[in-house]
């Protein structure tokens, strides 16, 4: 078992550094280039370095590759102007489990790390960011099934940066109230991602708190 766990520490040491640059970029640079062609080059990018990040062993490669691939070719299918409703669909589903699985994986790196380090830090910071944006696309596909899931204050038509916005207001708690859920549906995911988003948190401090506290006890048996 130990063993394992070593081999999955040198697998992501670096790479998740690498996914985390990824996921900031996807959040901040997006606003300054909108555009189909903009989101689908930053979503590439964190697909195949999250595809990087995991990507370790014969199986969590495959499962990987069987998850993001489709996802990424419905994403060119659509700016090369295949957008029909089954591409939509069938992209946004196989990036949610992508995302999901990417996530799954991460954290059970971290919640298996023996010590408080950059690495794990990056990983608890990347693995938060990918379930935000996995809820982002759950959103987005909520809408497409079903439009007028949603009521914007400013505006009706509503755009992938708005779901993106939605789904990390709703996972901090913030609700500021200018993005409302009107379906039934779509107000049961969004409690759904307030109580991940409050546990995650909880059971993540409750972690680096419980390593760090070994690590200062083993310093101070050996000083």
């Amino acid at each position: 078992m130990f063993g394992r766990v070593r081999r999955s520490v040198r697998h992501f040491r670096g790479r998740l550094q690498l996914l985390l640059m990824a996921l900031v970029a996807l959040i901040l640079v997006y606003p300054f280039f909108k555009g189909v062609l903009a989101l689908n080059v930053l979503l590439t990018t964190v697909l195949l370095t999250a595809l990087y990040a995991v990507g370790y062993g014969r199986q969590r490669w495959w499962v990987a590759v069987a998850l993001g691939v489709p996802y990424i070719l419905s994403l060119w299918f659509v700016v090369l102007g295949y957008s029909e409703e089954v591409v939509v669909l069938a992209g946004l589903g196989f990036g949610i489990l992508f995302l999901g699985y990417t996530a799954g994986t991460i954290l059970q790196h971290v919640m298996h790390r023996r010590q408080v380090d950059a690495d794990l830090l990056y990983g608890a910071v990347a693995s938060y960011l990918l379930i935000g944006i996995a809820w982002a696309l759950l959103y987005s596909l909520l809408e497409w099934i079903q439009p007028g899931s949603f009521q914007h204050t400013a505006s009706d038509d509503l755009a992938w940066d708005d779901f993106l916005y939605y789904s990390f207001v709703t996972l901090t708690t913030l609700g500021y109230g200018d993005l409302t859920p009107l379906s039934a549906h779509v107000r049961s995911f969004a409690m759904l991602e307030a109580i991940t988003g409050v546990f995650y948190v909880a059971i993540l401090v409750a972690r680096l708190v419980g390593l760090h506290l070994v690590q200062s006890v083993a310093t101070s048996q050996r000083e």
